[in-house]
Protein backbone atom coordinates (compact mmCIF):
# COMPACT_ATOMS: atom_id res chain seq x y z
CA UNK A 1 0.00 0.00 0.00
CA UNK A 2 1.58 3.54 -0.93
CA UNK A 3 1.09 5.71 2.01
CA UNK A 4 4.08 7.13 4.38
CA UNK A 5 3.80 6.08 8.20
CA UNK A 6 5.29 7.59 11.06
CA UNK A 7 7.02 5.45 13.37
CA UNK A 8 5.70 7.23 16.38
CA UNK A 9 2.32 7.24 15.65
CA UNK A 10 2.60 2.95 14.47
CA UNK A 11 4.20 2.27 17.67
CA UNK A 12 1.23 4.61 19.15
CA UNK A 13 -1.41 2.59 17.63
CA UNK A 14 0.28 -1.03 17.88
CA UNK A 15 1.19 -0.74 21.61
CA UNK A 16 -2.96 0.52 21.93
CA UNK A 17 -3.92 -2.25 20.13
CA UNK A 18 -1.73 -4.95 21.61
CA UNK A 19 -3.55 -3.59 25.31
CA UNK A 20 -6.80 -4.61 23.89
CA UNK A 21 -5.79 -7.61 22.82
CA UNK A 22 -5.37 -8.88 26.22
CA UNK A 23 -9.50 -8.03 27.25
CA UNK A 24 -10.86 -8.54 24.08
CA UNK A 25 -9.47 -10.47 21.86
CA UNK A 26 -11.43 -13.78 20.42
CA UNK A 27 -8.90 -16.09 18.54
CA UNK A 28 -9.49 -17.95 15.38
CA UNK A 29 -11.22 -21.30 16.23
CA UNK A 30 -10.32 -24.65 14.31
CA UNK A 31 -7.68 -23.77 12.66
CA UNK A 32 -5.11 -27.06 13.42
CA UNK A 33 -7.48 -29.44 11.82
CA UNK A 34 -10.29 -27.22 9.92
CA UNK A 35 -10.27 -28.12 5.78
CA UNK A 36 -12.52 -25.61 5.10
CA UNK A 37 -12.22 -21.89 6.55
CA UNK A 38 -14.71 -18.94 6.85
CA UNK A 39 -12.99 -16.27 7.23
CA UNK A 40 -15.11 -13.73 8.70
CA UNK A 41 -15.16 -9.69 9.80
CA UNK A 42 -15.36 -9.17 13.40
CA UNK A 43 -16.11 -9.89 16.93
CA UNK A 44 -19.39 -8.47 18.68
CA UNK A 45 -20.89 -9.01 21.68
CA UNK A 46 -21.72 -12.64 21.38
CA UNK A 47 -18.06 -13.16 20.53
CA UNK A 48 -17.10 -11.69 23.34
CA UNK A 49 -19.23 -14.00 25.49
CA UNK A 50 -18.33 -16.98 24.45
CA UNK A 51 -14.88 -16.35 23.16
CA UNK A 52 -15.25 -17.68 19.54
CA UNK A 53 -15.96 -16.08 16.43
CA UNK A 54 -19.30 -16.00 14.69
CA UNK A 55 -21.31 -16.89 18.22
CA UNK A 56 -24.74 -15.04 17.89
CA UNK A 57 -27.16 -14.61 14.89
CA UNK A 58 -24.86 -14.61 11.78
CA UNK A 59 -23.09 -17.80 13.26
CA UNK A 60 -26.73 -19.35 13.88
CA UNK A 61 -27.30 -18.29 9.91
CA UNK A 62 -24.22 -20.10 9.25
CA UNK A 63 -24.97 -23.45 10.80
CA UNK A 64 -29.06 -23.33 9.72
CA UNK A 65 -27.87 -23.29 5.67
CA UNK A 66 -25.01 -25.74 6.14
CA UNK A 67 -25.22 -28.63 8.79
CA UNK A 68 -29.02 -30.71 9.25
CA UNK A 69 -31.71 -29.70 12.26
CA UNK A 70 -29.87 -31.14 14.69
CA UNK A 71 -27.45 -28.11 15.00
CA UNK A 72 -29.97 -25.33 14.00
CA UNK A 73 -30.11 -24.01 17.49
CA UNK A 74 -26.48 -23.48 17.88
CA UNK A 75 -24.50 -20.26 15.78
CA UNK A 76 -21.28 -21.81 13.78
CA UNK A 77 -18.60 -20.56 16.43
CA UNK A 78 -20.00 -22.15 20.01
CA UNK A 79 -20.92 -24.90 17.87
CA UNK A 80 -17.03 -25.82 16.97
CA UNK A 81 -16.40 -24.45 20.35
CA UNK A 82 -18.21 -27.37 22.00
CA UNK A 83 -17.05 -29.52 20.15
CA UNK A 84 -13.43 -28.51 21.03
CA UNK A 85 -14.40 -28.87 24.49
CA UNK A 86 -15.53 -32.45 23.78
CA UNK A 87 -19.13 -31.45 24.91
CA UNK A 88 -19.81 -33.11 21.52
CA UNK A 89 -18.55 -35.74 18.99
CA UNK A 90 -19.14 -34.96 15.16
CA UNK A 91 -16.39 -35.44 13.20
CA UNK A 92 -17.56 -32.81 10.62
CA UNK A 93 -16.44 -30.38 13.20
CA UNK A 94 -12.61 -31.46 12.81
CA UNK A 95 -13.27 -30.35 9.48
CA UNK A 96 -14.45 -26.50 9.67
CA UNK A 97 -12.32 -23.32 10.88
CA UNK A 98 -13.12 -19.73 11.23
CA UNK A 99 -11.28 -17.00 11.02
CA UNK A 100 -12.21 -12.91 11.55
CA UNK A 101 -10.45 -10.33 9.48
CA UNK A 102 -9.53 -8.31 13.07
CA UNK A 103 -9.71 -10.76 16.13
CA UNK A 104 -10.42 -7.12 17.43
CA UNK A 105 -14.35 -5.73 17.99
CA UNK A 106 -14.16 -3.13 15.35
CA UNK A 107 -17.48 -1.56 16.99
CA UNK A 108 -17.07 0.44 20.05
CA UNK A 109 -20.09 -0.83 21.56
CA UNK A 110 -18.43 -4.20 22.46
CA UNK A 111 -16.32 -2.63 24.23
CA UNK A 112 -16.28 -0.94 27.76
CA UNK A 113 -17.63 2.35 28.77
CA UNK A 114 -14.05 2.42 30.65
CA UNK A 115 -12.35 1.45 27.31
CA UNK A 116 -14.02 3.56 25.43
CA UNK A 117 -13.29 6.88 27.26
CA UNK A 118 -9.84 5.56 27.61
CA UNK A 119 -9.34 4.99 24.15
CA UNK A 120 -11.12 7.37 22.06
CA UNK A 121 -9.18 7.54 18.86
CA UNK A 122 -8.87 4.40 18.25
CA UNK A 123 -12.66 3.41 18.58
CA UNK A 124 -13.26 6.16 16.29
CA UNK A 125 -10.91 4.38 13.44
CA UNK A 126 -12.27 1.11 14.10
CA UNK A 127 -15.79 1.94 13.28
CA UNK A 128 -14.71 4.49 10.37
CA UNK A 129 -12.18 1.30 9.28
CA UNK A 130 -15.13 -0.83 9.13
CA UNK A 131 -18.23 1.33 7.84
CA UNK A 132 -15.56 3.36 5.24
CA UNK A 133 -14.41 -0.54 3.78
CA UNK A 134 -14.66 0.57 0.13
CA UNK A 135 -11.28 2.39 -0.10
CA UNK A 136 -7.82 0.52 0.09
CA UNK A 137 -5.69 4.03 1.13
CA UNK A 138 -7.47 6.55 3.15
CA UNK A 139 -6.60 10.56 3.56
CA UNK A 140 -5.92 10.20 7.13
CA UNK A 141 -2.89 8.58 8.32
CA UNK A 142 -3.96 7.05 11.65
CA UNK A 143 -6.76 5.18 9.52
CA UNK A 144 -4.20 3.78 7.53
CA UNK A 145 -1.48 2.76 10.04
CA UNK A 146 -4.25 1.02 12.17
CA UNK A 147 -5.69 -0.53 8.75
CA UNK A 148 -1.89 -1.58 8.31
CA UNK A 149 -1.47 -3.07 11.51
CA UNK A 150 -4.86 -5.16 11.48
CA UNK A 151 -3.88 -6.12 7.59
CA UNK A 152 -0.08 -7.87 9.27
CA UNK A 153 -1.66 -9.32 12.06
CA UNK A 154 -4.06 -11.11 9.79
CA UNK A 155 -1.52 -12.09 7.19
CA UNK A 156 0.91 -14.01 9.63
CA UNK A 157 -2.51 -16.07 10.66
CA UNK A 158 -2.79 -16.60 7.17
CA UNK A 159 0.69 -17.26 6.67
CA UNK A 160 0.81 -19.92 9.29
CA UNK A 161 -1.98 -21.71 7.34
CA UNK A 162 -0.05 -21.83 3.63
CA UNK A 163 1.08 -25.41 3.34
CA UNK A 164 -2.60 -26.26 4.32
CA UNK A 165 -4.72 -28.01 1.60
CA UNK A 166 -7.43 -25.38 2.30
CA UNK A 167 -10.87 -24.17 1.29
CA UNK A 168 -10.97 -20.67 2.25
CA UNK A 169 -14.17 -18.64 1.91
CA UNK A 170 -14.22 -14.44 2.67
CA UNK A 171 -17.45 -13.64 3.63
CA UNK A 172 -18.59 -10.11 2.83
CA UNK A 173 -17.06 -6.81 1.53
CA UNK A 174 -14.71 -6.47 4.53
CA UNK A 175 -13.26 -9.88 5.06
CA UNK A 176 -13.19 -9.92 0.84
CA UNK A 177 -11.43 -6.21 1.09
CA UNK A 178 -8.73 -7.30 4.00
CA UNK A 179 -8.13 -10.84 2.43
CA UNK A 180 -6.71 -9.45 -1.10
CA UNK A 181 -5.04 -6.33 0.53
CA UNK A 182 -2.94 -9.16 3.06
CA UNK A 183 -1.72 -10.44 -0.53
CA UNK A 184 -1.62 -14.13 1.14
CA UNK A 185 -1.80 -16.87 -1.75
CA UNK A 186 -1.32 -20.32 -1.74
CA UNK A 187 -1.32 -23.02 -4.41
CA UNK A 188 -2.98 -25.19 -1.71
CA UNK A 189 -6.32 -23.46 -1.61
CA UNK A 190 -9.47 -23.11 -3.17
CA UNK A 191 -10.63 -19.47 -2.60
CA UNK A 192 -14.49 -18.81 -3.03
CA UNK A 193 -15.43 -15.74 -4.20
CA UNK A 194 -18.86 -13.73 -3.99
CA UNK A 195 -19.90 -14.95 -0.69
CA UNK A 196 -22.13 -12.17 1.28
CA UNK A 197 -21.33 -12.18 5.44
CA UNK A 198 -23.91 -14.11 6.78
CA UNK A 199 -25.79 -11.51 8.46
CA UNK A 200 -29.04 -10.63 8.09
CA UNK A 201 -29.22 -13.85 6.33
CA UNK A 202 -26.80 -13.17 3.83
CA UNK A 203 -26.90 -16.15 2.76
CA UNK A 204 -30.34 -16.44 1.63
CA UNK A 205 -30.57 -12.97 -0.63
CA UNK A 206 -31.18 -14.20 -4.36
CA UNK A 207 -28.35 -12.03 -5.50
CA UNK A 208 -25.74 -14.48 -4.28
CA UNK A 209 -27.38 -17.43 -4.36
CA UNK A 210 -25.25 -19.15 -7.69
CA UNK A 211 -22.10 -18.10 -5.49
CA UNK A 212 -23.60 -19.57 -2.25
CA UNK A 213 -24.83 -22.77 -4.22
CA UNK A 214 -21.51 -23.47 -5.31
CA UNK A 215 -20.18 -23.18 -1.41
CA UNK A 216 -22.69 -25.41 0.08
CA UNK A 217 -21.49 -28.17 -2.91
CA UNK A 218 -18.18 -27.71 -1.92
CA UNK A 219 -19.22 -27.62 2.22
CA UNK A 220 -20.62 -30.69 1.80
CA UNK A 221 -18.46 -32.57 -0.46
CA UNK A 222 -15.48 -31.98 1.44
CA UNK A 223 -17.15 -31.41 5.37
CA UNK A 224 -20.69 -33.73 5.35
CA UNK A 225 -18.91 -36.47 3.89
CA UNK A 226 -16.75 -36.97 6.59
CA UNK A 227 -20.20 -38.20 8.29
CA UNK A 228 -20.35 -40.96 5.72
CA UNK A 229 -16.90 -42.24 5.57
CA UNK A 230 -15.99 -45.62 7.18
Amino acid sequence: MSHTTSPSLYDHFRSILNSLSTEYLVPDLGLQTANFLFLLESPHLQELKYGAPVSGSSGLSMTRHLFDSAYHSLPMGRLLLQHRKGELVDRRLYQVGLMNASNLPMQAAAYSAQTRSKFPEIMEILESLRSANQRDIYPREEWNIVQDLLLANLRKRLTALYERRLILVPCGRFAQKFFRLSQVHSPNWLVVNGIPHPSYNGFSQPRYQKEVAYMKQLFEKVVNKADRQD
